[in-house]
């Protein structure tokens, strides 16, 4: 369950569907020592490069959102003058915010000026919906081969 907390006033406000809490001050310490000590567990994009004869490919791993992007970015953008195709797998990327798609369209747009072709194969529902959602599924698919594993 996600907690989310703001403050209102002096007081925390700590709120999930359908809970709502709010802390006095005094409590507000001790609920900081408690989040901190137990940290929610970490939605890490994670990264695993391979060069195969006519590609390099990255599988993703996770959630691509706002705090994971500079990591794809500062992956993928240096292997982008070392070949002529990029592929991104998504088989395992589990979400997908429009940060993460800015991402993607960003990578896209620097490998087509440098003459690279960015792949994404592999796509779930919800990314393939997003992407539909906004009309850059036609792009993406253009470049793709029928977004499905390669051999």
């Amino acid at each position: 369950m996600d907690i989310n907390y703001y403050h209102l006033g002096r007081n925390l406000v700590l709120s999930s569907s359908p809970l709502c809490l709010t802390m006095q001050p005094a409590a507000l310490a001790a609920a900081r020592s408690v989040m901190a000590a137990n940290p929610a567990p970490s939605r890490v994009l994670t990264l695993h490069t391979r060069t195969e004869p006519d590609a390099v490919v990255v599988e993703c791993r996770g959630r691509l959102v706002r705090e994971a992007g500079d990591q794809l970015r500062q992956t993928v953008k240096p292997l982008i003058p070392q070949t002529k195709r990029l592929v991104l797998d998504l088989t395992e990327l589990a979400h997908m915010d429009s940060s993460g798609l800015g991402v993607l369209v960003g990578l896209y747009v620097s490998a087509r000026s440098a003459g690279c072709q960015l792949q994404l194969i592999n796509l779930n529902q919800r990314i393939r919906q997003l992407l539909g959602m906004t009309h850059l599924l036609s792009a993406f698919e253009a470049c793709g081969k029928y977004m499905i594993k390669m051999p």
